[in-house]
């Protein structure tokens, strides 16, 4: 009986495991695609990569992410720092904050077809 026992525990620990690595295998495509802000727009790619283009300046900054808790994302842009802003995500909307509570963006989904890798 403590055999059955054990054997029935340690295949509850696996499946805990198990399960905890599919959600986070499903938090990336969420949030990847196209959005837009008012003067911006960010492309997510699956393999981590992230183009900023600046509508007025004109400008494009390029970078990777990583999804660092549920609700956190570290954007690290060419020529700056690693940032981590909390991460607010829906359907169509994404909404990024900085540590200090402003909001940094506010972004809605352009298209409904998300990129899969970064254009070469």
């Amino acid at each position: 009986m403590r055999t059955v026992s054990l054997l029935f525990a340690v295949c509850c620990v696996f499946m805990l495991i198990a399960g905890e690595q599919n959600a986070q295998e499903i938090k990336n495509p969420a949030i990847v695609g196209q959005w837009e802000a008012a003067n911006q727009t960010v492309e997510i790619f699956e393999d981590g990569k992230i183009i900023l283009r600046n509508k007025v300046k004109k400008e494009t900054s390029e970078g990777s992410y990583k999804l660092i808790k549920d609700n956190m994302i570290r954007l690290n842009l060419e020529g700056s720092k690693p940032e981590d802003y909390s991460l607010s995500l829906s359907q169509d909307k994404l909404i990024l904050t900085r540590a200090n509570g402003e909001i940094f963006a506010v972004y809605e989904r352009a298209e409904q077809t998300p990129p899969t890798s970064k254009p070469k």
